[in-house]
């Protein structure tokens, strides 16, 4: 009898390492998408936790300038009820006496004017915005009171200027009504008691500023009028000159015959 021809079947070993490899393929894929999906997980929390704390800092942000704005509105209002409290007390106070105002602007003029002479001289401007420690570009009256009753300002007893002279100087410069002194008020005060040499430079500015100012406003007049001419010379340029009869007809007979 024939012998059978042997199958070339795989062996056991064989067979079930490829149905090893078979199987951990797709598990090592499944760990890779798990894995990518948990790296996603991570970025999104990630940026969710970025969004959050931009948001509470929009909030804040915005908390602190309605915040701010309040404040600005009551500080506002204060003023105003202050200005009013000064406009109610100065109403039948009679203005300082014009000898008395350059007196005391000379007092504080020369506070603000440093004893060694190689110091720069500290400008009245810079002892306003010192006085206004509110920054409201304003003086109230105790920040004017402080100018001359503090140690840093002028010292002044109230027998040198009593609190009647004090209210009678406000009168005098708060020439707006307002209940508070604003820096061109305060400036025109200090002017005052400034020293004639001071006096003399100050001038000499503001003539050299006003003549500055009018030489500019002359120029561009002259410009305007320049572009004026020119505009003309472009309008006429395609027009046909007047010959000689025409303008002695419109010489010699007008159409009114004058």
């Amino acid at each position: 009898m024939r012998a059978l021809p042997k199958l070339n079947s795989p062996r056991p070993s064989a067979v079930s390492h490829r149905l090893v490899d078979a199987e951990a393929q797709p598990l090592s894929e499944w760990k890779a998408a798990v894995s990518a999906e948990a790296t996603v997980r991570k970025q999104i929390a990630k940026v969710q936790r970025e969004l959050l704390r931009k948001r509470q800092m929009v909030a804040l942000a915005e908390a602190q300038r309605a915040k701010d704005a309040n404040a600005a509105r009551l500080r506002e209002q204060l003023e105003e009820n202050r200005g009013a409290t000064m406009v109610h007390i100065t109403a039948h106070v009679l203005p300082l006496h014009e000898d008395e105002i350059t007196k005391l602007a000379e007092l504080l003029n020369h506070k603000c004017t440093p004893s060694d002479p190689k110091t720069p001289r500290i400008v009245w401007s810079k002892c306003f915005k010192l006085v206004d420690t509110d920054d409201s570009g304003r003086i109230s009256f105790s920040e004017f009171s402080y100018l001359f009753r503090s140690r840093d300002g002028l010292a002044m007893s109230h027998e040198a200027l009593s609190d009647d002279k004090l209210c009678a100087l406000w009168k005098a410069l708060d020439t707006d009504g307002s209940g508070q002194l604003s820096m061109g008020e305060f400036g025109a005060f200090m002017r005052r008691g400034e020293p004639a040499a001071a006096r003399t430079a100050a001038e000499a500015a503001r003539a050299r500023l006003a003549a500055a100012r009018l030489e500019a406003q002359r120029r561009q007049t002259a410009e305007e009028h320049a572009r004026s001419g020119r505009d003309v010379t472009a309008q006429l340029a395609a027009v046909a000159p007047a010959t000689d009869e025409e303008v002695c007809e419109r010489v010699c007979n007008p159409p009114d015959g004058t």
